[in-house]
């Protein structure tokens, strides 16, 4: 591809990320990142080469991360090549492609993740995460003969290139969709440990340690209950919907210590207008749900709620 004339007569210069064939995780992280974060790249093309080659063609600039080939076309190699954003020659296993390219985008100010504080955190996260797979630390993971790892993006990689057609643009399509949804599960998940340090409530409750909390953030609920505890209180204040949810029996040790059965009771003779659903396990209480959107809102506060479960 060549400078070309875009719209209106303007000069666009043809961009190209390139990486190596047979795709992995931390190729593919690095140039979701390029094209998700650095600015300008968001349009480039994709192209791949043997493992350690370079993209063909004539160089006028090399050796910078931007290299420029004859005929106007900026090239980005990443994870191959020995460039700037490959580690192979580094021996450093606290490094990965996707490593130095997430630094590479974060020290360039104009990058979009200079502008969510958030969506940087949880970049790097994903990041970090990429750097143990390339390096094979999850062997090294708490009960990592689980299926925990191949159910996780590793193993949606690896089955993709088992069940479809050798094809690394396709690939690579599919998996920056599901990073994009990672991302924003990891950005719930910050959000939801920033929320409860700053507005949650710690109380006794009639079951153990609880928290209350006035958030849109659904994740903080999970997230309540692994930081320890024994039952979580959410009210959506866009929405008036409130769930209440319970630490979980352990498979194995099950235990008959949490029974919302008697909160449930006390809602439907008191909040008779809103809909609550009482799970099978007797530690959910539910009122509002994607799956219901029939669901009508509790007309009780938090505070209400919250009083209710000290008795």
């Amino acid at each position: 591809m060549k400078v070309e004339k875009g719209q209106f007569g303007i000069l666009v210069v043809m961009k190209t990320i390139v990486g190596h064939k047979g795709a992995d995780l931390d190729a593919i992280m690095s140039i979701w990142i390029l094209k998700r974060f650095k600015t300008g790249w968001e349009n480039a093309e994709l192209d791949f080469v043997p493992a350690g080659d370079r993209l063909d063609g004539e160089y006028v600039e090399k050796g910078g991360t931007i290299e420029v080939q004859e005929n106007g076309r900026e090239v980005i190699h990443v994870d191959t090549g020995l460039g700037k954003l490959d580690h192979h020659h580094t021996g450093d296993m606290n490094l990965c492609a996707a490593k130095l390219t997430y630094e590479y985008v974060l020290a360039d100010e104009t990058s979009l993740l200079h502008a969510h504080e958030t969506k940087k955190s949880a970049v790097d996260r994903m990041v970090a995460f990429a750097v143990d797979i390339d390096h094979f630390q999850e062997i090294f993971y708490p009960n990592s003969r689980s299926d925990l790892i191949d159910l996780s993006i590793v193993g949606i990689i690896d089955g993709y290139k088992m069940t479809h057609e050798y094809d690394d643009h396709a690939l690579c399509e599919y998996i920056f969709e599901a990073l994009d949804a990672i991302l924003h599960t990891l950005e719930a998940k910050i959000y939801a440990e920033v929320e409860i340090e700053e507005k949650g409530k710690s109380f006794d409750s009639k079951f153990g340690k609880a928290l209350s909390i006035e958030t849109v953030n659904d994740a903080v609920m999970k997230e309540g209950l692994k930081m320890g505890h024994d039952i979580v209180v959410r009210r959506d204040p866009n929405h008036g919907f409130i769930r209440i949810k319970a630490k979980p029996a352990k498979r194995g040790e099950e235990t008959h210590d949490i029974d919302l059965t008697s909160v449930y009771e006390w809602l439907v003779h008191e909040d008779a207008d809103a809909t609550w659903f009482l799970h099978a396990s007797k530690r959910m209480l539910l009122n509002g749900s994607a799956k219901n959107p029939n669901s009508r809102p509790s007309q009780k506060s938090l505070e209400e709620i919250v009083e209710f479960l000290k008795k």
